[in-house]
């Protein structure tokens, strides 16, 4: 255990009783194989290393692996770096050098520091102030660790149910201050010791924004902790990267891990990130910023990853999977199921300009009944049928809404005729002539029937992939059916132009 190399990590690490055998071992005094040349020409001179060095001093010893000499207490409790971690050979200047050495505060606390490791201190043993204090602190931190136990546990309730921890107005007067307020408020009526540091406290009540930030990071980096542990003792690992919009429209990207904790798969959430940019390599870097650290010991233990975005994510030559396949070659793609088959379709297809701008136009017909009680209660009266509601994540599109705008878009026209001559809301006027138009529009009906025939075939393969049962063979089968089923569209295009042209 006497091993400069073992020591050198500070003394910290051990335990008490881990410690206490160092000190009675003593300091290493290994025979050392040193030699120094001085001088030059007929005055030169050469010194070896002497075991008398160790007699002359108590605190020199040595190091066999690194072939040099250092001060025992200053490599157990740290200090200047020559003595207590990177060691000297300098056989010519040492006594001058450990003279030195001695005489600075750093060593002199140090070789205090060894003397009395192991023994009461004297304060201890005599002063019964002294020890009452020390037990009144010690009062004191239980109590704050528990106050800290049950707001921390407020805070995790929130989080569980999705709750906001800030109240609009969380003033002494307000009717209502919020729900972790009022939660921390309701524990408190239920334990007399969290009620009382409440009314005391002055400079910590846990209930501000401040304090909730840093409760959540500290909770954060504790999860953190735990999570590299499992993934450490996992065989296998793989990483989900998914893009997601807050409250605010703000674009994040999430991190997840999948890995075997204890023969059961598990999912980990890591944190939130916001890229430097929307392209592959702005994500992709995002990514292995957050998986190198963890894995660049074994970078085979990568073996899958999955993400969203078929634009951007799945490319074959330049998508984020082949660029995290460059680093971890192990790391296949898998398609994430968070987002259904339908969407990824959808999403695909917005490669082309022409059917993104449709997309994002029946996306918004969609979200504009479905905000307003007024729209949709004219829109149930002409057409007896409101639109899906429109999903409030960046995949903001139901294929159902396609066959739903398809049927009725004689009525919708009718509805946005009827909300231009009522309504008296100006954005209300200004959306329904807009819309109004789209709807007439050639191109926007061209893309509208297209879709009409396609997405239900991407609905009948969707379910099929998704069945229990399936198997290699069937999905092959699937899959050369949906092709089939599209060319057929293909080919029969002239006469949906037709169709088009006569409406």
């Amino acid at each position: 255990m006497n091993k400069i190399g073992i020591l050198k990590n500070s003394l910290s690490g051990f335990s008490l009783d881990q410690k206490l055998q160092i000190k009675e071992l003593g300091r290493p005094i290994p025979d050392l194989k040193i030699e120094k040349q001085s001088g030059s020409g007929q005055k030169s001179r050469c010194r070896k290393f002497n075991k008398n060095v160790y007699d002359k001093n108590s605190c020199i010893c040595g190091c066999e692996e690194t072939n040099k000499l250092f001060c025992f207490v200053c490599v157990l409790f740290g200090g200047d770096e020559t003595w207590s971690k990177k060691g000297t050979d300098d056989l010519i200047h040492i006594w001058d050098k450990m003279k030195t050495h001695e005489k600075s505060k750093v060593h002199m606390n140090n070789v205090f520091s060894f003397s009395i490791l192991g023994k009461l201190n004297i304060r201890t043993q005599l002063n019964s102030a002294y020890r009452n204090d020390l037990i009144k602190h010690n009062n004191q931190v239980d109590k704050n660790r528990y106050v800290l136990n049950k707001i921390i546990n407020c805070i995790r309730f929130c989080g569980a149910f999705e709750l906001a921890l800030r109240g609009h107005d969380e003033k002494e007067n307000s009717e209502n201050r919020g729900i972790f307020k009022e939660l921390v408020n309701f524990s408190a009526e239920l334990d007399n010791e969290l009620k009382v540091h409440i009314q005391s406290a002055k400079l910590f009540e846990g209930t501000s924004k401040t304090t909730q930030n840093e409760l959540l990071e500290c909770m954060l980096d504790v999860y953190h902790e735990e999570v590299k542990k499992e993934i450490a003792n996992s065989p296998f690992v793989a990483v989900i990267a998914d893009e997601t919009t807050d409250v605010a429209c703000e674009f994040q990207l999430v991190i997840i891990f999948r890995y075997l904790c204890k023969g059961q798969p598990v999912e980990r959430f890591w944190r939130f990130y916001v890229p430097d940019g929307h392209d592959a390599k702005s994500i992709a870097a995002c990514v292995l910023n957050v998986v190198n650290p963890l894995l660049d010991q074994n970078p085979n233990k990568l073996i899958a990853q999955s993400h969203d975005g078929a634009s951007v994510m799945s490319g074959e030559l330049n998508g984020v999977q082949k660029i995290i396949k460059e680093t971890y070659p192990l790391a296949n793609y898998v398609h994430c199921y968070a987002h259904q088959l339908n969407l990824i379709m959808t999403s695909a297809c917005s490669v082309n300009k022409q059917a993104r701008i449709f997309f994002h136009n029946l996306s918004g017909l969609c979200s504009f009944f479905s905000t307003s009680p007024q729209r949709t209660k004219i829109l149930d009266e002409i057409v007896n049928r409101r639109l899906p509601r429109s999903s409030q994540t960046r995949w903001n599109f139901q294929s159902r809404g396609v066959h739903t705008v398809y049927e009725n878009r004689k009525d919708l026209i009718e509805v946005m005729d009827n909300i231009e001559s009522t309504s008296r809301d100006s954005s209300s006027i200004n959306q329904a002539s807009g819309y109004k138009l789209k709807l007439q529009d050639t191109n926007f009906v061209f893309w509208l029937s297209i879709f009409h025939k396609i997405m239900p075939h991407v609905e009948i393969v969707f379910n099929q992939l998704q069945k229990v049962c399936t198997d290699s063979v069937k999905v092959k089968n699937d899959l050369e059916n949906f092709e089939a089923a599209i060319q057929t569209i293909r080919e029969q295009m002239d006469s949906i132009i037709d169709d088009i042209e006569r409406v």
